[in-house]
């Protein structure tokens, strides 16, 4: 796709996040509010049991969490990264009686479920791999390198195919899976000529699933953010921008995502903190901000967490829910100045809209520039309102924290021309600040 304009590049980000929301993404991405997702890996990895998922799925729902995702380490003799992909079936010693309990249990808690699939993938240590080692991607006479203890299953091969599907399709007829997250985290070597074919197999295979059970959505995840194109868009609802939820990171990582696709399908979660990543440690009210803005979603253990970051979690799940139709509906203006640290963007829709301005480094002078906003009428009045919650301590230091509190009106040209004033200087800070157009403005 190519996208021309001459009125900047806001318009440009809008028709590409036009087409991929009106042309690419499957319709019921479209249809349906984008639920809270809870990704069971962060909390517990490989260390799974069904009363650590039924615990984590409890704590999960109290926070008001919609989907519970059971990651990484479900499958037959799954214990670390070295063994079993290729063997899709639940381990006997997790599940005795299968997924089915679980299943039950989440969606007692008014959740729906989801699992963590690798398809593509095969461990040379797995059932699969013993009965057809010739099954993966391979040039004869010449060792099987593996990467991450794995290598490749050849999906130009129909058996393959079709074994996959019958595995997955049983999975999704068998059970009430309504989120698949389909990850590839292995280089594709070697290509033995079949690059290409290799990706037109996996859209067939994708496809014959989709048909087969058309409800159920489909993530696009690649070593974090390896494999986002309208193409494999076409066939899933969600794509991850990256295995960092640093949040600081994070905030960079979607600056460039954002320019090209929509928040709407762009998996967004709060991690924990230290980050594992990164190590850094951030607040969970800087965390959850940045992770509103994207499809949200919880890559933490609650069970681990103060009982004040609980609350502060819950709160903006509340907030995310009541204002997802316009993060996920309404157009997406960048407002941040350059150069400043600070990160700003506005969904704006019907005349409503919300904005997250967050600072990420310590300011380089203590009066930072204002946030102008864009993508408003001129000739309009709007009501401009801090939405809690929010960092005591900075609230306080606000002049007039009372006026940002309950709310103050101004026109769109004073918005865009003289914008606001916040409290940026310190590093790590966050405001979400909400706009309404007044009906007689």
């Amino acid at each position: 796709m190519v996208a021309v304009s001459s009125t900047g590049v806001a318009a440009l980000r809008q028709a590409f996040h036009a087409h991929a929301l009106n042309a690419v993404v499957p319709a019921q991405t479209v249809a349906r509010p984008r639920k809270v997702h809870l990704n069971s890996w962060e909390a517990l990895a490989f260390d799974q049991s069904l009363p650590k998922l039924k615990a984590l799925a409890d704590n999960a729902a109290a926070l008001g969490v919609e989907r519970f995702v059971l990651d990484d380490g479900w499958f037959a003799g799954r214990r670390d990264d070295t063994t079993s992909l290729g063997d899709w079936v639940a381990d006997a010693g997790i599940f005795p009686d299968g997924l089915g309990p679980l299943i039950s249990h989440v969606h007692t808690l008014g959740m729906d479920f989801g699992l963590w699939v690798e398809p593509e993938m095969i461990s040379p240590d797995s059932d699969l791999y013993r009965a057809h080692p010739d099954w993966c991607l391979h040039l004869p006479g010449h060792p099987r390198a593996t990467q991450r203890g794995q290598l490749v299953l050849d999906l130009t091969l129909s058996p393959v195919t079709d074994h996959l599907f019958a595995q997955l399709s049983r999975l999704l007829k068998d059970h009430a899976i309504a989120y698949l997250k389909w990850d590839h985290n292995r280089d594709l070597f070697p290509l033995a000529g079949k690059g290409h074919a290799q990706v037109i197999a996996l859209y067939n295979l994708l496809d014959r699933l989709r048909t087969a059970h058309p409800e159920v959505e489909i993530e696009t995840c690649a070593s974090g953010g390896a494999r986002v194109d309208f193409e494999i868009l076409r066939r899933c609802s969600r794509f991850w921008a990256s295995d960092n939820n640093d949040p600081v990171e994070r905030l960079r990582i979607n600056a460039g995502w954002f320019d090209f696709l929509p928040l709407r399908i762009a998996g967004n979660h709060v991690g924990p903190s230290p980050n594992p990543i990164t190590g850094r440690q951030v607040s969970m009210d800087f965390r959850a901000k940045v992770a509103m803005f994207g499809h949200m979603g919880v890559e933490a253990d609650p069970g681990a967490m103060s009982a004040a970051d609980r609350d502060c979690l819950t709160a903006h799940i509340a907030v995310y829910k009541q204002w997802r139709d316009v993060l996920h509906q309404g157009q997406l203006w960048q407002l941040a100045p350059s150069g400043s640290g600070v990160h700003a963007m506005l969904a704006m829709q019907q005349g409503r809209g919300l904005a997250l301005i967050a600072q990420t480094r310590q300011a380089d002078t203590y009066d930072m520039p204002p946030i102008r906003f864009c993508g408003l009428d001129d000739d309009a009045l709007y009501r401009v309102a801090l939405v809690a919650p929010w960092r005591k301590r900075v609230l306080a230091a606000l002049s007039d924290p009372d006026l940002y509190t309950n709310g103050f009106t101004l026109s769109g040209r004073a918005l865009r021309q003289a914008g606001i004033s916040l409290l940026l200087q310190y590093p790590e800070t966050a405001w979400l600040v909400s706009l309404e157009r007044s009906a007689d403005g």
